[in-house]
């Protein structure tokens, strides 16, 4: 997917004044008891960014009962404080969930603390440093969403200098997507704002799931495991691009170890995932390839060719050619310092020819 830039303003969207809570429930239809999705909301140390995410909730139009889960990793900052503002304004909306010390440093993922609170049917999940722009995306996706399991939608690129990167648009409304579309790319299949799903899926996820260092990739893969999912093709939430306290953010400053550690996490969850589901006849060796692709770049980055070398070598084993990028470097593996020569003339080149 290319992107370009857009025409989004966030000071609009911070100025806009939000509905009361009787506005928000006066539309709804059914009981208020059993909401139909449950807002899922993780935050940690959040508290430059929080008041987007919960603005973008706040601002849903739907025509069923919704509730708002929020689980607080035991902030240090004004997270807690923040949120609890907004519970006094809504209170019939919100449970908190607010822990006294930070479960993630325990090996711990927060999403099931906060799932166990939840009533929904469906969950909608974000993170507290991104945020939801469009009033419809619940209504959309609770709509669309027909017998899967599992929906997305594109998203908005919020760049550390401000900048907003739109997709190209597409004149098609939806997309569908499965298991293959999710193997065959490095990294996630789409942000984690945008996640939408039936609660259920999660409560038949497999216990490895708390064990994966990167759990995003694998709520896409329970989300499509049962079938094809749905891939809305408006931009309806915004992501920010290595935000503080952020998966990027954090693992750049792992060391050695903890890096070969992740990697080696992440293949034996991908072994458990197939697995767990034998009826899934699917190779992932790629989405393999790909991990130890990204953690051979890791190494290079840091100028630890030993490891850079071992690395890219596996990556190759597990699945050649996986990607014009992978390619190159394995058949340049011997000689980095050359290749990282070559890599920043073509960076420099591609930042002048699209210099405004």
């Amino acid at each position: 997917m290319e992107y370009n830039d857009g025409p989004f303003n966030l000071n609009e969207f911070r100025e806009a004044p939000l509905p009361s809570e009787s506005e928000i429930m006066a539309e709804w239809k059914g009981d208020i008891d059993n909401p139909v999705v449950s807002f899922v909301l993780i935050t940690y140390n959040h508290g430059e960014y929080v008041k987007d995410s919960l603005k973008g909730f706040l601002m849903q139009k739907t025509d069923f009962p919704f509730e708002i889960v929020v689980h607080d990793d035991a902030s240090t900052d004004d997270t807690v404080e923040i949120i609890e503002g907004f519970v006094a304004k809504y209170p019939t909306l919100f449970k908190l969930v607010i822990q006294e010390q930070n479960q993630f440093s325990q090996g711990k993922k927060p999403l099931p603390f906060a799932l166990r609170h939840a009533k929904g049917e469906f969950i909608a999940l974000c993170e507290g440093d991104d945020f939801w722009v469009d009033k419809n995306k619940i209504q959309k996706q609770r709509d669309l969403i027909g017998s899967c399991d599992f929906s997305v939608c594109e998203k908005i690129d919020f760049l550390p200098d401000g900048r907003f990167l739109f997709p190209h648009q597409d004149r098609r409304e939806v997309n569908i997507f499965n298991i293959e579309d999710i193997i065959n790319i490095s990294g996630k299949y789409a942000a984690t704002a945008s996640y939408f799903f039936r609660k259920k899926i999660f409560d038949q996820a497999p216990d490895f799931y708390t064990d994966a260092p990167v759990g995003d990739v694998f709520i896409e893969l329970q989300g499509v495991a049962n079938g094809p999912a749905v891939f809305i093709l408006s931009p309806m939430v915004v992501y920010r691009v290595s935000s503080e306290g952020s998966w990027t953010k954090r693992s750049s400053s792992f060391g050695d170890d903890k890096v070969e550690d992740v990697y080696e996490r992440m293949i034996d969850c991908y072994d458990k995932f197939s697995g767990a589901y034998p009826n899934i006849k699917i190779n992932f060796n790629i989405k393999k390839s790909f991990h130890a692709d990204v953690t051979a770049n890791y190494f290079l980055n840091r100028k630890r060719f030993a490891l850079y070398r071992r690395y890219i070598e596996m990556s190759y084993m597990w699945f050649p050619n996986c990607s014009r990028g992978q390619f190159v470097r394995y058949h340049t593996r011997r000689i980095p310092r050359v290749y990282i020569f070559f890599r920043s003339i073509y960076r420099y080149a591609n930042q002048l020819l699209t210099r405004d």
